[in-house]
């Protein structure tokens, strides 16, 4: 699907990923045959980007909704027929599967960020996007994201709002 296309069809679902951000998830996720994992969906708005520029691939998106609206996130992707919802804190996962894709955009604190890295990284055998790498928390506070992005003894690239590792 073209990225124009993809993207006209989330504008309007509400959520923080803006249209250069998803270029970038486009530039690495379209067209992809394999397996996604989200970290964070809040209403569904990058979950259904995800299932329309991959449709070939297994989407799983891990969210507690702790922010947001299950019934919302669900009303947003229940056309997309390869979508997993797993309700749950990413920590609290058991998980041992390999990893395409890998899109963490789930709690930013330093701490969460960490153990999101720490369990999840290890199985991304493609490309794994941290958003928010670059962004701030009421202006004041730096998002604890970059802290532990910094971290990966593993070169980063940064692009938009996200820090890209590539396997």
């Amino acid at each position: 699907m073209e990225f124009e296309t993809a993207y006209e069809a989330i504008k309007d679902v509400p959520g923080w990923m803006g249209i250069e951000d998803c270029r970038v998830i486009y530039e690495y996720a379209s067209g992809l045959e394999g397996l996604i994992v989200e970290i964070g969906s809040y209403l569904g708005r990058t979950t259904k980007f995800l299932s329309l520029i991959a449709p070939q691939s297994k989407i799983i998106t891990i969210d507690s909704f702790k922010m947001g609206c299950e019934r919302c996130f669900g009303r947003t992707v229940a056309d997309c027929s390869n979508v997993e919802l797993i309700k749950s804190r990413s920590q609290d996962v058991y998980w041992t599967r390999p990893i395409d894709f890998l899109l963490v955009d789930g709690g930013h604190s330093y701490t969460q960020v960490k153990k999101d890295i720490n369990k999840y990284l290890p199985f991304v055998k493609g490309v794994a996007l941290f958003h928010d790498y670059t962004g701030y928390l009421d202006n004041q506070v730096a998002y604890g994201v970059k802290l532990a992005v910094n971290e990966i003894k593993h070169p980063i690239e940064k692009e938009g709002g996200f820090a890209v590792y590539k396997k």
